[in-house]
């Protein structure tokens, strides 16, 4: 019988691994202190960037090639929404694996918003002239990663991850949504580019989504046996048995 348990693990950070996010409430503590964060250093930015001369917009081959449509940021902005009710919803009222991946979710979200407001906080953009309607993320000096790109692939990573949407997908809709983000001018086509290398990132180091064997005992209500053998990402994780034994801290692989 091997054991795992979670100093086995490479942590994500040092000394942490993301079951110590998502098994307690770190992850809602990160995501609440990244959101903070970016507001007010996007406000800040704002403030910045409005006591300087305006600039012409940069030349973008997007621009050149999609043409303007102002009304489709509620489009955009609406997925987003929607999105986000379906987020706290597996959180908060479904919980399981669903509530677990959506925290692991979160946690990315909390990276993408530090990684945000650390490049409009030192480099501003001459405005795209975004269009007017309901953004969630927003502004002149928002600019350098699309964090509606970022956050509506994580979105669909949950969707993987569950089985509930296929992996082959996610590429066409992630492209599909750049280009009607494009289209509302909130962003250049380089930002959105970032936001898809940001991507690619996530799911090099942490794959499609499957739960790592260790947030399995999180997730356990009780102390004994659990049935995995018709869940994926047990099998994606390589655990070969149907059973495991949730005994303290540690797992036992039977």
């Amino acid at each position: 019988m091997a054991s795992l348990s979670p100093d086995d693990q490479s942590p994500m950070f040092s000394g942490m691994s993301m079951s110590d996010l998502t098994c307690n409430n770190g992850w809602l503590y990160l995501w609440l202190g990244s959101s903070v964060f970016y507001f007010v250093t996007l406000y800040a930015s704002e403030d910045w960037s409005r006591k300087r001369k305006p600039q012409e917009p940069l030349h973008d081959r997007a621009f050149e090639l999609i043409p303007r449509m102002e009304w489709m940021v509620y489009f955009t902005d609406g997925i987003l929404l929607a999105g986000c009710g379906h987020l706290l919803q597996m959180i908060f009222w479904t919980g399981g694996s669903a509530g677990i991946i959506a925290k692991e979710a979160c946690v990315y979200s909390a990276i993408g918003n530090f990684f945000s407001s650390s490049l409009h906080s030192v480099t501003l953009l001459p405005s795209s002239n975004h269009a007017d309607g309901l953004p969630i993320f927003g502004g002149d000096a928002d600019k350098l990663m699309s964090n509606h790109t970022f956050h509506f692939g994580l979105y669909l990573r949950i969707g993987c991850a569950l089985g509930v949407f296929p992996l082959w997908a996610l590429l066409p809709c992630v492209l599909l949504y750049s280009i009607c983000l494009a289209a509302t001018r909130a962003h250049y086509a380089v930002d959105v580019v970032l936001a898809w290398w940001a991507l690619l990132l996530v799911f090099v180091t942490a794959g499609q989504g499957y739960l790592p064997e260790e947030e399995a005992y999180c997730n356990a209500s009780h102390q004994g046996h659990m049935d995995y053998s018709n869940i994926s990402w047990a099998k994606d994780a390589n655990v070969t048995a149907c059973e495991m034994e949730c005994n303290s801290n540690t797992i036992h692989m039977l």
